[in-house]
């Protein structure tokens, strides 16, 4: 099996871009051994009609699965036509992402979250504060379940974070 990964940048540890279409790079990895392959996204800057293109390319890739934050009609009905699962609503390291999906935390997606136009949908107004964050619909106790597992994935990197920043500080003080 291959996972297709929407990511900011070309590693296990990069953050999952939200947006399937406009994304940087696609971390194609190996859910057995944790190998991967990264994709450029030379379609970024691309208006309508490039998603087609990039799904191309995942097919190209063998890939089995899509993980993003949400994808619009057009890629999904072409990724789904061509026997492609799709996982929406993630958030997160590639890492986790892919680990989440081993474990069977993640429902594959029965429909788009982009309308037409291409605004995000389900998501009420602005709920994301600009900052590209994708909240899946809680539809039963499994929802709420990943839900909740997603906060504590959030809170272990933000902790991290944190203490990154702390650490750099110190040491720029000590520098000084």
């Amino acid at each position: 099996m291959r996972i297709c990964v929407t990511s900011t940048a070309g590693d296990l540890d990069a953050q999952i871009d939200p947006i399937f279409g406009k994304c940087p790079h696609f971390v194609i990895v190996d859910p057995d051994t944790m190998e991967f392959d990264i994709l450029s996204n030379e379609d970024i800057s691309a208006l309508g009609g490039a998603c087609l293109q990039l799904v191309q390319v995942i097919i190209d890739n063998s890939v089995d699965l899509v993980i993003t934050g949400n994808v619009g009609p057009n890629a999904i009905k072409t990724l789904s036509s061509a026997g492609i699962e799709i996982v929406t609503g993630a958030s997160g390291t590639v890492r986790n992402a892919v680990e989440m999906y081993k474990s069977g935390r993640f429902q594959k997606t029965d429909g788009t979250s982009v309308s037409e136009q291409g605004k995000i949908s389900g998501m009420g107004p602005g709920t994301g504060g600009g900052r590209g964050i994708a909240i899946p619909q809680i539809k039963d106790r499994k929802g709420i379940q990943i839900i909740n597992e997603q906060i504590g994935i959030l809170e272990e990197e933000l902790d991290e974070l944190q203490n990154r920043l702390k650490n750099y500080r110190e040491t720029k003080v000590c520098d000084e």
